[in-house]
């Protein structure tokens, strides 16, 4: 196989295992911030009768929700145009 074949294949495979690399790793942090949004709801479900706990932790919800909204496709994107 010729040197630039060679080099292309290698750089091919690079490129793809970075971005199952990126990719899983954003899986990952997904299924994390997916999880600290169920404690929380768990929490307002169990606090139901103090109206004051449940809307500090709604809006503790709701503020790191719209920061992982914004934050992550931004980050994925970043990512993912810097491999390739």
């Amino acid at each position: 196989m010729p040197f630039y074949a060679r080099r292309n294949a290698v750089i091919s495979l690079l490129k793809t295992n970075i971005r199952e690399t990126v990719f899983d790793d954003l899986e990952a942090r997904i299924a994390a911030i997916d999880e600290q949004l169920v404690e929380l709801q768990q929490q307002m479900l169990d606090n139901s009768d103090d109206n004051v706990l449940v809307e500090e932790l709604g809006l503790r919800w709701m503020t790191f929700g719209e920061t992982v909204r914004i934050s992550l496709p931004r980050r994925q994107n970043e990512l993912t145009r810097r491999h390739e």
